[in-house]
């Protein structure tokens, strides 16, 4: 994992403890408990407290996207004082007043888009933006909910003049992938990252060699196997009954970042494209009198 100032070792072990194994998830829950400990521990020593070989301790630390425990240790040195409380889940089906409800959800999200900037880097997000700004053609992918952040992603890049395409039809969205060539960008919006059609259509951009990308939870889908840059969907729980809603918020702010992005990148080409599309669409605007 690229690592800056904003990397929060807390938080990305939090994400990635659904997705670790037994032993994974038990070294996850001493960093988070008892972090203090590990700044004076060796990795022999801090693997005995954990009750698991060396081994396992390095498997941990590669499958939250660390290069060894030297990195892991060094982080949690730095940050502990600074961990930030666990965040618990807010369920829209208990009972509440409206005002705290509306509290709530504000807060759930303020901390998913603080999440955001924790698990995907800043760096990440410049591959992004100049892969973007480069290409040929952007073709887009998703189902379900995920079709709304796909349009945002669609109507935004189109209306600085770059090519895109999506349907909402699943059929239709792999024969969009037939078409794509070298040059080009895949960019897929699934949570699960289990979709079929959405990982088949990935595959065969990459096999075609277009440069892809993909918004998702877990690095370990079966979609982060097409892709060449994963952005993690930091989400907050906001369930109803297994339906989690506030990952949708998560996706349209990091399509949002990169749009923003690449039209820094071309400010003559998108100021250009936005001002005529603002000047044509004004005749849907009724007028005054």
């Amino acid at each position: 994992m690229q690592t800056d100032s904003q990397t929060n070792i807390f938080s990305i072990i939090q994400f990635f403890m659904p997705h670790l194994t037994k032993v994974g998830k038990r070294i996850g829950r001493r960093l988070l408990e008892e972090p203090r400990e590990i700044s004076g521990l060796s990795l022999a020593e801090f693997a005995k407290s954990c009750g698991c070989g060396q081994a396992s301790i390095i498997r941990f630390c590669r499958d939250i996207g660390f290069e060894g425990y030297t990195e892991v240790k060094e982080l949690v040195t730095e940050q502990y004082r600074e961990k930030p409380a666990e965040e618990g889940a807010l369920r829209l089906e208990t009972q509440e007043s409206v005002e705290a409800l509306a509290q709530n959800t504000i807060h759930f999200y303020m901390n998913t888009l603080r999440l955001i900037s924790e698990l995907n880097p800043s760096e990440r997000f410049g591959t992004a933006i100049e892969k973007i700004a480069e290409s040929k053609n952007i073709y887009i992918f998703g189902s379900g909910d995920a079709i709304m952040p796909c349009l945002c992603a669609y109507y935004r890049f189109r209306r600085i003049g770059i090519h895109c395409f999506f349907d909402a039809d699943a059929d239709m969205q792999l024969i969009n992938a037939a078409n794509i060539r070298e040059g080009d960008i895949a960019l897929a919006i699934s949570h699960s990252g289990k979709t079929r059609a959405i990982n088949t259509a990935m595959q065969t951009a990459a096999e075609a060699g277009a440069y892809t990308i993909a918004i998702t939870q877990s690095g370990k889908s079966p979609l982060a196997k097409s892709c060449r840059l994963l952005f993690f969907n930091a989400i907050t729980d906001m369930s109803i009954g297994k339906t989690m809603i506030a990952h949708r918020l998560a996706e349209h702010a990091i399509i949002e970042i990169i749009y923003a992005g690449v039209v820094s990148m071309i400010p003559e080409q998108a100021v250009s494209r936005l001002e005529k599309s603002s000047s044509i669409l004004q005749v849907n605007k009724l007028c005054e009198n």
